[in-house]
């Protein structure tokens, strides 16, 4: 390379300050030059002697070569084999970062389907429950609204007695050969209500209801109505159809958008049905019908509480303008780990009516308007629940989202679960799952002034 080529170039060879070349020499032939230390010198490229005693390399005949390193082409040092060519498949680093988070997504996919699994079901175990039902007064007599207003708060009705049902959930191989172990497995969930002749005058479905506007304990005696006895001779068991849950639950489908979730010791559950088959994502309303549940679970015990929405028939329905959902029913579930539960030894469930001043943390309920749309209620087992009553499917007049809570204290802590979820069209999806824990005998003390505590 020529000396006008090769200082046309703007490089500089730097020479250390240590060697021993003759700058003075050199300067004649080759321009300035940039050593170690920084000062300007005339130096050629200088080539050891070949006599040199440490055997470097004759540089006398080496062409320089001059790389531009913001050449998307240049693959030198860049780790590729031999060969390769760099975007030879078309990957962009933007893509490349979102394989890792999709990676990262599926992780926590498994991390919360096999803890669901673990701990809100023990790993496929029997939970057996009493179950009470409180009706709302717009569905009761055939789907008619009784109400002057849409919008007015409904009645409450319980059901007269409760139901025995026996849940439990199984985890099952469907995908051997999937390539991420998250994708190969399914759980399914089994409810079923036991019904026994011998007991017939104090058990019957609970879809039948009273007017009774009181939520105090049904009558029943010590020896639980017989139900301590072994059932398999005389019980029937009748399949409950109604989901609260997808029916082949996978570990995408804790991905959010599917309202699935758990942290701690609750979780939240959800399952709908589309109004109408349009082109909207498949966790996309509006929604025909909507249930979701909550749940607290601590050693053997579990309190669950199932909210069931729908649309009156009475609705109109237009694309622009869905109709709203109103509560229809109120479920709430009382249950024991293999064991029916019993008044005496597990008083939890059924002492006390409400918890102890109500929430221990009441979520925003957004405006005047919206928060006019919930209902409290106080349920037996020192319990206290919030819920909408209505819930709008568009985003037209009110854009907060709604929440689902559950306050609920087994023992030495206290609990507070809160779903909330997004506004509009999806309202199935979940915007966060809140566990608050504090120790009962000190939720007085330490009881939220405002919104700001939660976070805390």
């Amino acid at each position: 390379v020529s000396k006008t080529d090769f200082w046309a170039t703007g490089f500089s060879v730097v020479v250390s300050p240590r060697c021993s070349v003759n700058r003075a020499e050199v300067a004649s032939q080759w321009g300035r030059t940039t050593c170690a230390s920084g000062c300007m010198q005339c130096c050629r490229l200088f080539a050891k002697k070949s006599d040199s005693p440490y055997g470097d390399f004759d540089y006398t005949n080496y062409t320089p070569e001059f790389v531009d390193y913001s050449n998307p082409d240049y693959i030198v040092d860049q780790g590729l084999v031999e060969g390769e060519e760099m975007g030879a498949n078309g990957i962009t680093d933007e893509e490349i970062l979102e394989e890792m988070r999709e990676e990262r997504r599926k992780r926590n996919d498994e991390y919360q389907f096999q803890t669901y699994f673990a701990t809100v079901w023990q790993n496929g175990a029997e939970f057996k429950g009493e179950w009470t039902v409180y009706g709302t007064t717009a569905f009761i007599n055939n789907d008619s609204v009784n109400t002057k207003e849409e919008e007015e708060y409904p009645g409450l009705v319980k059901a007269k007695r409760v139901a025995r049902v026996i849940s439990s959930a199984s985890k099952e191989l469907v995908r051997p050969d999937a390539k991420w172990r998250g994708d190969r497995e399914v759980i399914r969930h089994v409810e079923y209500e036991v019904t026994n002749e011998a007991n017939e005058a104090t058990l019957t479905s609970i879809r039948d209801v009273d007017t009774d506007s009181g939520f105090g304990r049904h009558n029943n005696n010590n020896n639980n109505n017989g139900f301590d006895a072994d059932l398999s001779t005389a019980a029937t068991r009748t399949p409950l159809s109604m989901r609260y849950w997808p029916q082949e639950m996978t570990s995408f489908d804790f991905r959010g958008q599917q309202g699935n979730m758990c942290v701690g010791v609750a979780y939240t559950v959800c399952d709908a049905v589309k109004l109408n088959n349009d082109n909207n994502g498949a966790d996309d309303g509006p929604f025909l019908e909507l249930r979701s549940e909550i749940g607290i679970i601590e050693d053997s015990l579990r309190m669950r509480v199932k909210f069931d929405y729908g649309i009156l028939s009475s609705s109109s329905n237009t694309a622009k303008d869905p109709p709203p959902l109103h509560l229809k029913t109120i479920t709430v579930c009382r249950e024991r780990l293999e064991e029916w539960p019993c008044n005496r030894r597990d008083a939890q469930l059924f002492t006390s009516v409400g918890a102890n001043g109500g929430l221990y943390d009441p979520p925003p309920v957004g405006c005047d308007k919206q928060a006019s749309r919930y209902m409290s209620i106080d349920v037996e087992g020192g319990a206290s629940i919030l819920c909408p009553y209505l819930i709008d499917q568009t985003t037209s007049t009110l854009k907060d989202g709604w929440v689902l809570s559950l306050d609920w204290t087994p023992g030495s802590i206290r609990y507070q679960v809160d779903r909330k979820f997004l506004p509009g069209e999806k309202i199935k999806g979940l915007r966060t799952l809140e566990l608050s824990e504090v120790q009962a005998l000190e939720a007085d003390t330490y009881r939220p002034k405002d919104a700001e505590h939660m976070r805390q």
